[in-house]
């Protein structure tokens, strides 16, 4: 067998993984979500928990891929679901599903249902560079080259995962579809692994100028600059969709589309690394500069995402609202996910195989070198989505998360060329001094988002009936004529309260993702008919629950009844923390 034709199959092998990847990823957190509740809280252990497994298992494996002397036979997954066991537990133990013991157990439960599977998936890049790198020249592109194909994968399985596999042969199936997928790619690889190879030599890879070994210090910089990285990038996707889900709507397709968006950046970043890697002057230069592409591109973009509701608006003008045009309705979305995000993604998929070629010194210890790295940069993303998740958002909001994000990626670009070997003491003093009055620049010229822009729910005015203003200014004049009287980014939904004139008068609207859930007067029947109808086909309970708090009529409509008990469920925080406020 040619190695060219070796290394096809092995190229083929880990497009189909990154793709199974993807698919368990969406299939576990569908799966966990049933039973672990679909809260951000829950959600977020499950990311946790699968960027966690994957880290560990990067480190792991890229140590042990160095000792093997078949790496290649490294490569399987696994998987075990424990519902039965959690309900069991939350039964008998009687917990109230809010406390702390209960996130605790959902935790542990994720904890033992991702954590062997993820780490297994977490060696299987190192475990791949230590099997076709036989220098450390040619280990940069090798990196970026299986990156990218991971990356292609992970973008065909999200759209097989999202768009048919559950939908079409359901969660069960699909998740053994993946399982025997995996079995079969473990099986080639092991069969592959037996083979006596004898391949002709061929050239040394080329030394790009300034990629040899690098010092200690440049080492630790790249490697915490991909930790930094992978940290904005997750404060990035997380502020992503929390700020698109009112404009696209909050779809699981409209999910998916904006992930396959993010990691096609990745992968377009990660392929022109590979075919460019040689002709890098500096390889600490070029991570440099990609880290400011992505600070910079970030805050060129962030003052432009005002404007995506108007013209994602004009873009539905090319619609009939038919179940016919929703493909097409899809493929817009896309497009709007994509341009939005392409460019700084394309810098970050780039950044990670720049940093993982700086930190290898040695061919001997390739796996290791490549696993770190990978593991620190997969740590960077758990933070960043906890942080982002449960902190950034819901303290400073969707824009200031973002803007934490791309200082992150500026600091750790001024860093490196700081600390560059090339650079004069003066350019250092340059560098420094630019960003410092870049940043001013920034944060003095630019002003948030118009609130009532973002709550507006374009998603639900599209189609060739509904026609928008000729300008944006138009736009922001007609959105002005509503007063936000109410505005929160929680940590589970953007929620608002607009004061809005209709031919009875003024009314308040409770929109909640850009979607409107009750009003003072248009609404008002309904919300009172939802607790008055259930009651009349039930003349006496004793207790009633009520889903969704909303604006509290409707529990307000039961409690006109002689009940002891009234119970709701309400799954944005938000909403509770808008009718605590005086008046």
């Amino acid at each position: 067998m040619s190695k060219k034709t070796f290394y096809g199959i092995i190229a083929v092998l880990f497009i189909v993984s990154g793709g199974a990847g993807l698919v368990y990823q969406i299939v576990w957190f569908k799966y966990l979500s049933l039973f672990l509740g679909n809260t951000t809280y829950a959600q977020t252990i499950v990311l946790a928990t699968f960027m966690g497994g994957l880290a560990i298992g990067a480190a792991l494996w890229g140590r042990r891929a160095d000792r093997a002397e078949r790496p290649l036979a490294l490569y399987p997954t696994l998987l075990g679901l424990f519902k039965s066991w959690f309900v069991s537990v939350v039964q008998s133990l009687n917990l109230p599903l809010d406390s702390t013991a209960v996130l605790l157990l959902k935790l542990v439960v994720s904890i033992l249902t991702l954590l062997l599977p993820t780490i297994l998936m977490g060696g299987t890049l190192p475990v791949l560079v230590r099997f076709i790198s036989h220098s450390v020249e040619e280990s940069g592109k090798n990196v970026a080259t299986l990156y990218f194909l991971n990356s292609f994968g992970a973008v065909v399985g999200s759209l097989l995962g999202g768009f048919f596999l559950v939908p079409i042969i359901g969660l069960h199936i699909t998740i053994y579809v993946a399982a025997v997928t995996n079995v079969l790619i473990g099986a080639i690889a092991l069969a592959l692994s037996t083979f006596k190879l004898r391949f002709e030599p061929e050239p040394a890879a080329p030394e790009s100028i300034g990629a040899g070994v690098f010092s200690d210090r440049q080492v630790a910089l790249a490697v915490a600059v991909a930790g930094t990285s992978g940290l904005a990038a997750m404060i990035y996707e997380v502020a992503w969709v929390r700020m698109l889900i009112p404009v696209l709507g909050s779809s699981t397709y409209s999910y998916t589309l904006m992930l396959v968006a993010f990691i096609s950046g990745i992968t377009i970043g990660s392929w022109l690394v590979s075919i460019s890697i040689y002709r890098f002057k500096s390889l600490f230069g070029a991570l440099a500069f990609c880290q400011l592409g992505v600070g910079v591109s970030m805050a060129i973009m962030v003052p432009l995402y005002g404007h995506i509701p108007y013209y994602f608006w004009h873009l539905g003008q090319i619609l009939v609202r038919e179940e016919s045009t929703y493909p097409i309705y899809l493929g817009l979305q896309f497009l709007v996910n994509f341009l939005i995000i392409i460019l700084p993604t394309i810098f970050l998929g780039m950044s990670l195989p720049l940093a993982s070629r700086i930190a290898t010194r040695s061919v001997t210890v390739l796996g290791r070198s490549v696993g770190n790295v990978f593991s620190i940069n997969t740590l960077g993303t758990v933070v960043g989505a906890l942080a982002a998740g449960l902190l950034l958002i819901p303290i400073v909001g969707v824009r200031h998360a973002i803007e934490i994000g791309l200082l992150l990626n500026l600091l750790g670009g001024v860093v490196l060329l700081f600390f560059h070997p090339a650079f004069a003491d003066w350019k250092r003093a340059a560098v420094l001094v630019g960003s410092v009055v870049v940043a001013a620049l920034y944060f003095s010229l630019t002003t948030n988002w118009n609130q009532m822009v973002l709550l507006s729910g374009i998603f639900r005015q599209l189609g060739r009936e509904y026609r928008p203003p000729p300008t944006f200014a138009d736009y922001r004049n007609m959105s002005r004529a509503n007063r936000v009287v109410f505005y929160k980014e929680g940590a589970s939904a953007t929620v608002g309260v607009v004061q809005a004139s209709t031919a009875d008068g003024v009314q308040e609207v409770l929109i909640i993702n850009g979607k409107s859930d009750a009003s003072s007067i248009g609404d008002l029947p309904t919300q009172v008919l939802l607790g008055q109808v259930p009651m009349l086909f039930s003349p006496h309970p004793d207790t009633v629950l009520v889903i969704g708090y909303g604006s509290g009529v409707t529990v307000g409509s039961v409690l006109t009844h002689p009940v002891k008990l009234v119970q709701t469920v309400e799954i944005s925080p938000s909403t509770i923390i808008l009718w605590k406020i005086p008046g």
